[in-house]
């Protein structure tokens, strides 16, 4: 392309007479193209030329004939100083020629282009390194016209770029190592490929996967800066996204980049008219895709979409495909086979909900895949994961074949680089890590933002490159969620015990209780589904811990053998500790699956559980006792159903010398309101437990404090007096004032020793 350095403006504006309009204005050693742009005539130019030639540090610009609406594709390319080179990475524009790169959505690898053209421009980039000289990395930037082979060199980057970060990160391929090692000496045939194992760096990355970055801009908080996007890179970071296919990168990208869209559908373009979306799809700013997107919408054609903004219909098809699906969702039934099309196509399950109208799915868990750097030819031994739908999960295959038995600690990045966030949180991030792995931890590592150390394949035990969002990190922590024998091992070390049985587990938990009181611990709190109770006899204990640790299903007589014979070891430790123990029960937890799928484990959806095992809290009190063990209690269930028989069983246990030794607790809300607490009151004065009630043993008490406090009080006050009134208790107002006082505030503090 007819190109010439100046440095005065009047040399600028002729030979932009010579080359004729439009023209490209490039500062020299400026960042982001700062101070140039596209000059559509003189006065265009003159503005441009002098703000180039100032901010330029040798005030210097390049004048070159505009190529506007060419392709733009990169590569990245590596070599060493024999002369061995490879290409690392392609990487695909989806804006024409005209946007700065840094402000462009990018596809890794380049998907447009056909054979011809991907090998033309990757043998010039090739050709470049080896003319230039280059050892280590580079990056190659051309513009391709669309119409023919012609093309042209926009920049060469003969250094490890932003660029760089981007193409080491979709391809899994360590550049800046690879770059170091090249440095010190070493050839590409001789630096193992560390991803692999198995092949070195002369190896060059193929990917079956599709990579998509999207820019993260400051407009949130420069509300009135100037939107339109140009050769000056505006964008403060971004986000980048694997998927098996175009359409699931990039809808991941877009809901990863924090601008509150988790879809194409942009609320606030949907009242424009067509010929207002297409006045801001040529303005060229960051909703453009948006505008594209609704504009579709609206039965504009991909032929009219491609003339106005020369973006390749490619793109503007696969954009076209995600209609498509939005509309099958709207107007057909979601069976199950479209709904694992539009889990595949990138749909979270809060748009397929909106497009469908249901307020529940079936929820599909995601599936893993391993970034492997050579399209699943080798094997990879590095833990660098994505997600996709309805194939082999090889992050669950791999946690399974190198687990360490230690425990789990996920850490989250803090995503895309946005203005007041920068190199400080992703230093927070790897320092977390690295501390946490010292402490003995295996760390994954959650984060989608291709510039950060963080996600470094070799930073954290495993790293999965995903959007941070309640879906997606959702389906890690299910990936990651540890079992039976995780929880051991941790035991095992936080004790620096060896756990081979119940009895060795119970012996655990005891010593970390000694832990707990040297810090001031007054209670323990063991939650249930049901109130369990076996013959706690040690070989039957030991056969359902042996089979847990092996990962097998269990009976219900097996876990209660096990769960009964700890849980007793338990209460005789707290009962020589004087704690409280608590024991609740009654309860359905994750009751709602798709909400379960959608949220995780214990996030709420809680019911009665009609087979709380009531019967069995008398046998399991008994057995306490016999062991030397019936500490301070406190019971409750669930189910209203229970609190009859619960206030008759405090009342049988009381005595050994603790006033309101065991209590009975109003369980969450549906005990916990105006007909509850009057019929539970009424039960403790029947069984002449009342006056030594703690009153306040409730969930929902506590987080509501004061006010939930007063309610209660209240409705014991007016119970009361209308005992009061009907001669079922004395009017004496000292004697009255004294029962008061003790189930709202004495009681509490005697029976916890708060000593307050």
């Amino acid at each position: 392309m007819p190109s010439k350095v100046v440095t005065t403006i009047e040399d600028a504006l002729d030979f932009a007479e010579v080359i004729s309009y439009p023209v490209i204005v490039r500062p020299a050693f400026t960042l982001g193209g700062t101070g140039g742009g596209i000059a559509a005539n003189k006065e265009e130019l003159y503005n441009i030329a002098e703000a180039g030639i100032r901010l330029s540090p040798i005030n210097q610009i390049l004048v070159e004939k505009c190529i506007s609406g060419w392709k733009e594709i990169e590569f990245e390319v590596m070599r060493d100083a024999i002369g061995n080179e490879i290409t690392v990475c392609s990487m695909e524009n989806f804006d024409p020629v005209g946007v700065h790169t840094g402000d462009s959505i990018v596809i890794a690898p380049a998907v447009t282009l056909a054979d011809k053209e991907y090998q033309m421009l990757r043998s010039a980039a090739l050709n470049i390194i080896q003319a230039m000289g280059i050892e280590g990395g580079c990056n190659c930037q051309f513009a391709l016209n669309p119409e023919s082979f012609e093309y042209a060199v926009i920049e060469v980057n003969p250094r490890v770029s932003r660029s760089s970060a981007l193409a080491s990160k979709a391809t899994g391929y360590p550049i800046a190592r690879v770059a170091t090692k090249i440095a010190i000496g070493y050839h590409l045939d001789e630096i193992p490929n560390e991803v692999t194992g198995e092949t070195m760096a002369c190896f060059e990355p193929a990917l079956d996967y599709v990579t998509v970055k999207f820019p993260k801009w400051p407009f949130d908080k420069f509300v009135y800066g100037r939107r339109k996007l140009g050769t000056q890179m505006k964008a403060t970071g971004e986000v980048m996204a694997i998927g098996r296919n175009f359409e699931q990168a990039l809808m991941k990208a877009v809901r990863g980049a924090e601008i509150s869209q988790n879809s194409l559908n942009m609320k606030k373009l949907a009242p424009m008219s067509v010929e207002e979306l297409r006045e801001k799809i040529l303005a060229q700013d960051d909703e453009r895709l948006f505008a594209i997107y609704e504009s579709f919408k609206r039965g504009v054609t991909v032929a009219e979409i491609h003339e106005l903004t020369k973006i390749d219909e490619w793109f503007l098809n696969k954009l076209m495909h995600i209609l498509s699906l939005e509309r099958r969702m709207q107007s057909e039934t979601l069976s199950d086979a479209l709904y694992m099309e539009a889990k595949q196509n990138g749909f979270p399950d809060a748009v397929i909900k909106e497009m469908t109208g249901l307020s529940e799915i079936k929820h599909v868990p995601a599936c893993y895949r391993m970034v492997d750097t050579c399209s699943a030819e080798f094997t990879a031994s590095t833990p660098y994961f994505y997600s996709t739908f309805g194939e082999e999960d090889e992050a669950e295959e791999f946690i399974k074949e190198n687990a360490s038995g230690k425990p789990v600690v996920m850490v989250f990045g803090s995503g895309p680089i946005r203005i007041g966030q920068g190199i400080e949180f992703d230093f927070a991030s790897v320092h977390c890590v690295w501390s946490l792995k010292r402490a003995g931890y295996e760390v994954v590592i959650v984060n989608n933002n291709p510039e950060t150390v963080s996600t470094d394949f070799n930073v954290a035990d495993r790293l999965y490159f995903e959007p941070l969002t309640p879906e997606d990190v959702e389906n890690v922590v299910n990936i990651e969620k540890p079992d039976f024998a995780a929880y051991i091992a941790r035991l095992a070390q936080t004790t620096g015990r060896t756990l081979n049985s119940a009895d060795d587990v119970a012996e655990a938990l005891c010593e970390r209780a000694d832990y707990f009181a040297a810090h001031g611990c007054l209670c323990a709190d063991h939650g249930v589904d049901y109130c369990m109770y076996a013959e706690p006899e040690k070989p039957a204990a030991d056969r359902a811990f042996d089979r847990a640790m092996r990962g097998e299903a269990l009976t219900r007589e097996e876990i209660d053998a096990y769960k009964t014979r700890v849980t007793i070891a338990c209460a005789k430790k707290y009962a020589s500790l004087n704690w409280v123990m608590q024991l609740h029960f009654g309860c359905l937890r994750n009751t709602n699956k798709p909400q379960f799928g959608l949220l995780g484990a214990d996030t709420g959806y809680d019911a009665i559980n009609s087979a709380s095992g009531v019967e069995n809290v008398a046998p399991l009190l008994n057995a306490f006792a016999e062991n030397g063990g019936l500490p301070k209690m406190i019971l409750y269930s669930l189910s209203p159903n229970d609190n009859t028989a619960l206030a008759t069983i405090a009342g049988c246990f009381q005595g050994g010398g603790q006033v309101g030794r065991i209590q009975h607790g109003s369980a969450w809300w549906f005990n916990d309101n105006l007909n509850g607490m009057k019929q539970q009151l009424t039960d403790l004065a029947a069984n002449g437990t009342l006056g030594a009630f703690v009153g306040m043993l409730t969930d929902s008490r506590s987080f509501l404090s004061y006010t939930r406090h007063e309610y209660f009080r209240r409705i014991l006050c007016e119970l009361i007096g209308s005992w009061v009134e009907n001669g079922l208790y004395p009017n004496d107002e000292k004697q009255l004032r004294s029962i008061i006082e003790d189930i709202c505030f004495n009681n509490t503090n005697t029976f916890f020793r708060f000593d307050v």
